[in-house]
């Protein structure tokens, strides 16, 4: 695991033997706070490592020889070293044994939310805990009330299977920000949508049936919602002609309750072309900055039929800047070939994004921050990068 403030490259921990679910028995790895060594490591968009201003770095790892198979681990900057978050079989807030273990999201304050499953297999959906100084606590749970009178029946309902036999919960992840307010996705009885909280006060930011900025109307919510620190929301949603109808678009939104605007949706025109695929909303990337412009991946059709991806900025005011375009030169030499489909933003005004070049005699694949010009990194993290 390592971290870059895109200065210097440094190792956060170092694990041993085969990848994260593949029943690793390498006992060369870093030390762990739990006890034995690091060993299989998850790496994918589901498991990237999140960061704060601080230099904090939260990762999911497994453990040979400890306390416990696998757990979420932080490392803090200020004293240079790795504190266990929660790990499989710790006591759960809801009574019994944590039985799985998501990732999760943190914030400069050091809280951080996060995905468990109570007992089970981690298959039956999962909660969000909340941990604060070292103390794991519930924060939203199914069977809890919701907002207009039902309960939650799924908070987290992304799951899936490796190959040694567990299951890990990884979706959607909770956001939070810098205010504390926690945003995250929820299934009722009857309906599903965003919800932002604060203080255990929840509230829906959006729900099926409701009209959406350039028409249609939300349809059934399975990604997850991202949040900034002035309390703006990001996420992108299916889209049905009518309430409860079959899907037939589906777009990125940005805003409030009563102020969201259509970022970009599928067939919209971008460029030469119409797009015609989209990322899916992930945390704990966060593709919105402070002063609401959004960092995007998309692919658009051309013409010629032929297809181009494209990161882009979606602005406050409807307008589009295009990061890096398929095809085109790259700033730091060759052409721009894959990009990665998840982006990073900060507020700076920088975007991070992962991508292939092509032509280019030094590297292949590497990590890039985007402010008026490309610069390459070794690595993803940018967060300590000062204001302009």
């Amino acid at each position: 695991m390592f971290y870059t403030d895109g200065v210097q490259t440094r190792v956060i921990a170092m694990g041993c033997g085969a990848l994260g679910g593949n029943s690793s028995t390498g006992q060369c790895g870093d030390p762990t706070p739990i006890g034995g060594t690091f060993s299989g490591m998850f790496i994918g968009t589901l498991f990237g490592p999140t960061t704060n201003d601080l230099g904090d770095v939260l990762f999911y790892s497994e453990v040979v020889g400890g306390s416990s198979p696998r757990g979420l681990f932080l490392y803090r900057a200020d004293t240079s070293d790795i504190v266990k978050v929660a790990t499989v079989g710790d006591i759960s807030p809801l009574g019994g044994n944590l039985s799985a273990i998501g990732p999760g999201s943190i914030n400069n304050n050091g809280w951080i939310v996060f995905l468990a499953s109570t007992g089970g297999d981690g298959s039956q959906g999962s909660d969000i805990l909340l941990w604060r100084n070292g103390v794991v606590t519930k924060y939203v749970a199914s069977g809890d009330a919701a907002p207009g009178g039902e309960i939650f029946e799924y908070v987290g309902f992304e799951f899936g299977g490796w190959p040694d036999g567990s299951i890990i919960p990884f979706g959607p992840v909770p956001a939070i920000n810098n205010s504390n307010q926690i945003a995250f996705t929820a299934w009722t009885q009857s309906t599903s949508g965003h919800v932002v909280s604060q203080n255990g006060q929840h509230a829906w930011l959006v729900q099926e049936g409701d009209p959406a900025p350039g028409g249609g109307f939300h349809s059934l919510f399975r990604q997850a919602v991202s949040i900034n620190d002035n309390g703006l929301v990001a996420f992108q949603s299916d889209l049905a002609p009518t309430p409860g109808g079959t899907n037939n678009d589906a777009a990125w939104f940005v805003g409030s309750p009563g102020q969201f605007r259509r970022a970009l949706g599928f067939s919209d025109t971008l460029l030469d072309g119409v797009v015609v695929a989209l990322a899916w909303s992930r945390n704990p990337f966060r593709p919105l900055d402070e002063d609401g412009n959004l960092s995007l991946w998309a692919t658009r059709q051309l013409p010629d039929q032929s297809y181009r991806e494209t990161v882009i900025v979606s602005a406050p005011n409807g307008t589009f800047e295009i990061i890096a375009n398929e095809s085109e030169a790259a700033q730091t030499g060759g052409t721009w070939a894959y990009l990665n489909r998840w982006v990073n933003s900060n507020d700076a005004h920088q975007v991070q994004f992962g991508a292939e070049v092509a032509g280019n005699p030094n590297y292949s694949e590497a990590q890039f921050i985007a402010t008026r010009f490309v610069d390459l990194i070794l690595q993803d993290g940018f967060e300590n990068v000062a204001e302009p």
